[in-house]
């Protein structure tokens, strides 16, 4: 279960999806995640502190988390949280071919 984690390991502690995701596949078969979008107020505040190197986290949005996190992980079931800019994903690790 990762819930209000995501945005603090990409923005603050530089990690990329992934890196993330390959991280969260050599722990678990599935895999709850929250994903906080950029507007999300602790986000931005997050984004806020990285001042002249905001431009180096365009990646962080929830197509560019999806895309990666597709490709190791099986999207069971999507929630977008109301009046929030979060959601919460069920994940299922994808099988090795």
């Amino acid at each position: 279960m990762a819930l209000a984690l995501i945005h603090h390991l990409s923005i603050s502690a530089n990690c990329t999806f992934e890196m993330l995701a390959d991280m969260f596949t050599q722990h678990s078969d599935m895999l709850l995640i929250e994903f906080v979008a950029p507007g999300d107020s602790w986000a931005e505040k997050l984004l806020r502190s990285k001042r002249g190197a905001r431009n180096l986290f365009a990646f962080y949005n929830k197509e560019n988390f999806e895309a990666v996190f597709g490709r190791y992980y099986e999207f069971m079931d999507v929630k977008d949280i109301p009046n929030s800019q979060r959601s919460l994903y069920m994940m299922a690790r994808r099988k090795q071919a």
